[in-house]
């Protein structure tokens, strides 16, 4: 912060030549001192604006870090869903197989129960026709 510089002797002739007693120049003077003072803890425009430039830098290295930290969290995020899609089909893969086998033996075996009942079914017939040809003989 910049100190504003104030002659005070010099302030106390001016006034005392504009016609001030020389107790009431020195306490012009004075009063203005104290103020002076108390406003050296003030920020100027040239403090201001280097603040701002200084938030300005700080803000520009949070944006670049924050901008890597999504990108790396971006990254992981695919590879973790790439993972976990190849994982998925696979496994999705082994349920169909499973499935299938499932469903192939179960057909097999329809077949093999619709085999049986035809020949059931045949020998059944058979018999009944020997049976009529006996009674007809």
């Amino acid at each position: 912060m910049s100190e504003f510089a104030f002659d005070t002797h010099r302030a106390v002739k001016r006034l005392q030549a504009a016609g001030f007693e020389s107790p009431q120049a020195e306490a012009v003077v004075d009063a203005i001192a104290v103020a002076n003072g108390d406003q050296a803890g003030f920020a100027t425009k040239a403090d201001l604006d280097a603040a701002v430039a200084k938030l300005d830098g700080r803000i520009d290295d949070v944006e670049e870090t924050l901008g890597k930290r999504i990108d790396d969290v971006e990254e992981t995020l695919g590879k973790r869903f790439d993972e976990l899609e190849e994982t998925l089909g696979k496994r999705i893969g082994d349920s169909n197989r499973q499935l299938r086998e499932v469903f192939d033996l179960k057909m097999a075996n329809l077949r093999l129960g619709m085999i049986v009942w035809m020949y059931t079914g045949l020998a059944a017939m058979v018999a009944l026709i020997k049976a009529l040809d006996y009674l007809l003989d």
